[in-house]
């Protein structure tokens, strides 16, 4: 995983479709202890997501602000 871009709760990211997602908060899975990010639609902010931190750094980039 690169450690130098982590995302920040507030920024936005998308997706390789271009959709955009709102980062909620990054925790930890109970079980397994490996980092997992919490995400929210940004045209739905109630339809959350979640997924291990080091996949969605595969296929999400944070959205630049001249975007």
């Amino acid at each position: 995983m690169n450690k130098l871009i982590q995302p920040k709760p507030g920024e936005f990211w998308h997706d390789l479709n271009g959709n955009i997602f709102q980062v909620v908060n990054i925790t930890k899975h109970f079980e397994t202890k490996k980092l997992v990010i919490v995400y929210a639609d940004d045209n739905d902010k109630c339809n959350l997501f979640t997924s291990p931190l080091d996949s969605f750094l595969q296929f999400f980039s944070k959205v630049d602000n001249d975007e």
